[in-house]
């Protein structure tokens, strides 16, 4: 991991104690995201990204903002729901 990686983790550990976190790289030169956080609870989809880069542009500069596709976020809720096996019939 990277000194950004390392700092974009710290970051969005600070201000959302996320219950999973993971950065993937996009490209040599962006990468992207995903977060499960109590603090989406009753949030739709804008209010959490502007949540998000509200935090991004207090705590990262201009050209590291750049470095960043996007974070889809997700309740812890909402994270196990998506993400449990789908059941086919036989």
């Amino acid at each position: 991991m990277d000194a950004f990686e390392e700092k974009l983790r710290r970051i969005m550990t600070e201000h959302f104690r996320p219950t999973m976190l993971k950065l993937e790289e996009h490209d040599e030169f962006r990468l992207h995201g995903f977060i499960a956080s109590d603090k989406f609870e009753g949030q739709g989809d804008l209010a959490r990204q502007t949540q998000i880069w509200k935090v991004l542009r207090k705590n990262l500069s201009k050209a590291e903002q750049r470095k960043i596709l996007g974070f889809l976020a997700y309740t812890p809720g909402e994270y196990v729901a998506y993400n449990e096996p789908i059941e086919t019939s036989p």
